[in-house]
């Protein structure tokens, strides 16, 4: 058995932050958090056995929102939230919350779109794993 984790905004789905970051209010947030487009289900890389673990930098108040999209998608897994309640936290520090996340849940692999997280997690081995996107598996020692 093994526990993969996964980053929901740019690994799960599709993601701009330059898009969010651009909407002025919390509707137009909430419509664009409904309308991602999924780039793979975190089942794909798991057996029976393995458990998953979704984490998300989104603000708290679109938890409802990314709880629909994912069950809509199927997707139904335990997801943490490290976000603000109504801010994303800046990329450093969002990424070493994440890697609090991974080293507390002796997650194995990881899966992210961002490279500090890897650097944050006590690599053994990093390497893209999409052509399309930077995205990288990685494995937690």
């Amino acid at each position: 058995m093994m526990i993969l984790g996964f980053d929901l905004d740019g690994v799960i789905c599709d993601y701009s932050p330059w898009i969010v970051n651009e909407l002025k209010n919390e509707s137009s947030k909430r419509m664009y958090y409904l309308d991602r487009k999924l780039l793979m289900n975190p089942s794909t890389f798991a057996t029976d056995d393995d458990e998953i673990i979704i984490i998300a930098d989104r603000p708290t108040i679109y938890k409802d929102v990314t709880a629909d999209w994912l069950e809509e998608h199927g997707i139904e897994y335990p997801i943490y939230f490290i976000g603000n309640k109504h801010t994303e936290l800046t990329p450093r520090h969002s990424a070493m919350k994440k890697a609090g996340i991974i080293k507390e849940h002796d997650i194995d692999i990881f899966f992210d779109d961002n490279r500090e997280v890897v650097e944050l997690s006590l690599i053994h081995i990093s390497e893209p794993t999409r052509p399309l996107y930077i995205s990288y598996a990685v494995f937690c020692l």
